[in-house]
């Protein structure tokens, strides 16, 4: 087992990256929570038999269990479905020494992180992400929300979980087009900060449509979770260093919005909106072609969509919710080369000059 640990100004918290380690949780939650009993959050879809390992642990530790599936789908992040989980938890009594544990993807994370830092002003939450994106990205740094209608992620607030909790042979259980999709996040470290990591990306890309190879995997997703690890403790609430982590979010959640969410998957939104913004960079002069060409080659070979086929109109209105908008104004993450970028302003103008030659 492999423990990162997150040191921040008030609170501590811990992303442990191991390989068939979920039988193993419960000892580590008994460390931390004093409380008897805990609230187990997750989806419809996450295997039964992940669930049935971490309610042994979890049970073997000591605690009593109370479970919560919610639907499928980012549908779910929603003030409605955190109020429905808040009423049964109000229903059930829990108090602040005990906790929620979040089994899932990005959605029970944020969701359940959301509902853990407004129910009773504040309780413990564990993140245990089982998808690949969640584990690289969702599930680090203690960002929680849901989604408004206008617009992704628009309501939350900053809650560290005790503990991120990362078994990578979960990942084996995902179709192809998740992991696909979490691959996103990974490409994103390289191109934001290390350029070593993209470069190895570029050379393990034929390989990784399957989760064959557990040292490949547990290195993809400990080099990753070092990467989120290192900027939100230089910088928790986003104050500068940390919109770096934003790079193709600005123009992919207007994506995402774009498609009901329900064309594309967070990181195939995600991967458009890198190579949109890479664009942008060149259009700018910050950076050269062969950046551009660099990221669409290792994108395409992952198996990630490079073309954008949703409506264009609205895309610039959705951005302008974006939470990095300062008096008006987008700012965006634009690379200057592979392992570094800048944040600057940019006029809509020559947003939608970038958005014409998509």
């Amino acid at each position: 087992m492999n423990k990162i640990s997150i040191k921040l100004n008030q609170v501590t918290s811990r992303v442990d990256v191991g390989w068939g380690c979920l039988g193993q949780l419960g000892s580590i939650i008994r460390e931390q929570v004093r409380g008897s009993r805990l609230v187990i959050v997750t989806q419809s879809g996450i295997p039964d038999s992940y669930i049935q390992t971490v309610s042994d642990s979890c049970q073997l530790a000591g605690f009593r269990l109370h479970t919560l599936v919610i639907p499928d789908g980012e549908q779910a992040k929603s003030l409605d479905q955190a109020s429905e989980i808040i009423t049964q938890l109000l229903t059930w009594r829990l108090d602040r020494h005990d906790a929620l544990l979040a089994i899932g993807g990005g959605v029970v994370g944020d969701l359940t992180g959301f509902v853990a830092a407004v129910y009773l002003r504040g309780i413990a939450v564990i993140q245990v992400p089982t998808t690949l994106l969640a584990q690289v990205d969702a599930a680090i740094g203690g960002k929680t929300g849901v989604n408004h209608a206008l617009g992704k992620n628009l309501i939350g607030a900053f809650h560290q979980p005790l503990v991120t909790y990362c078994d990578v042979e979960t990942v084996n259980s995902l179709p192809l087009r998740h992991i696909q999709s979490g691959l996103a996040e990974v490409i994103k470290y390289g191109v934001i900060m290390d350029a070593e990591f993209f470069d190895w990306l570029l050379d393990k890309s034929d390989t990784l449509n399957a989760v064959s190879d557990a040292k490949i995997w547990m290195h993809i997703v400990q080099k990753s979770a070092r990467h989120k690890v290192a900027v939100v403790s230089a910088d928790e609430k986003e104050a500068n260093r940390r919109m770096i982590l934003n790079f193709g979010h600005t123009i992919g959640h207007a994506i995402e919005v774009a498609g009901d969410y329900q064309q594309y998957l967070h990181g195939e939104a995600i991967a458009l909106g890198m190579l949109a913004e890479t664009r942008l960079a060149i259009q700018l002069g910050l950076c050269s072609e062969a950046v551009y060409t660099q990221l669409h080659t290792l994108i395409q070979r992952i198996g990630l969509p490079t073309v954008l086929s949703v409506s264009k109109t609205g895309l610039i209105d959705t951005m302008r919710l974006d939470k990095k908008v300062i008096r008006d104004q987008l700012r965006f993450v634009l690379p200057t080369k592979i392992g570094d970028v800048t944040i600057i302003p940019v006029s809509e103008s020559d947003i939608q000059k970038t958005l014409d030659g998509l």
